[in-house]
């Protein structure tokens, strides 16, 4: 059978001027979706919630959860003041990706977090963040590329014998969308893989349930890159074995 993937939703601000500016929509990018689905996983998306016991019922139904990319982490969750360079964050999204971690946890599901799902891994389990690269760390490369998003963008070293290396070796080539990263490590990660500044690209939990977080976008690249789509097929072998 194939596997139930739980994808969970941000929200996005109207910003067209006219009636509906303003308006805060839940939503997910399409390539989230069509990557479950071309590795044979059913996805199906969760909306912002305001009770934890109402997404432990939806989890429930799932063989595995994604953690997308999306708006930038407020900083009282690693108990930080938000400084001036944040965007623009929404506090009961990240409450909900902070339940579904929990409950992944709980309900023993595997979890792929991407872009802020990673940071938000990091998060949860007692990390901290930088909350502008530029700002807060000397000598790193451009980590926010302008060029079409399924292209590659940087360099990535991988950790000799691990799940990574089976599918890129040492090194592959990442596109990339942040100005945020993970700054202090939580002691319940293992590093898979860095840019060639120090910033942590890639991250597995040591013990428990299956955890796997990456700071790139690989939803973005796998329509025309196989390796990509190795991390999602990856991900959905693990569901199924539930």
């Amino acid at each position: 059978m194939k596997p139930i993937i739980a994808i969970i939703s941000g929200l996005k601000r109207n910003k067209e001027e006219g009636v509906f500016e303003g308006e805060l929509y839940s939503y997910i990018t399409q390539e989230y979706v069509d990557a479950v689905e071309m590795c044979g996983g059913i996805p199906f998306l969760i909306p912002l919630q305001k009770k934890i016991e109402d997404v432990e019922k939806l989890l429930d139904v799932a063989d595995g959860i994604i953690l997308p990319g999306g708006n930038d982490i407020d900083p009282s969750f690693y108990h930080e003041k938000t400084r001036a360079e944040c965007g623009e964050i929404f506090h009961e999204v990240d409450q909900l990706y902070l339940w579904a971690i929990e409950l992944a946890e709980k309900l023993k599901k595997p979890l792929l977090a991407i872009c802020k799902g990673h940071q938000m891994l990091n998060v949860a389990y007692g990390g901290t963040l930088y909350q502008d690269l530029h700002v807060q760390k000397e000598n790193v490369i451009e980590h926010s590329q302008n060029q079409p998003r399924h292209l590659p963008f940087h360099k990535i070293q991988i950790k000799k014998d691990s799940i990574l290396y089976d599918i890129f070796s040492d090194k592959t080539q990442v596109n990339s969308f942040h100005h945020q990263a993970i700054k202090d490590l939580s002691e319940d990660f293992e590093i898979l893989a860095k840019s060639s500044d120090g910033i942590i690209e890639a991250v597995l939990k040591k013990e428990g349930n299956w955890m796997l977080g990456v700071q790139w976008h690989p939803e973005m690249m796998a329509a025309t890159d196989e390796k990509m789509k190795a991390i999602f097929q990856l991900f959905i072998n693990r569901c199924k074995k539930r």
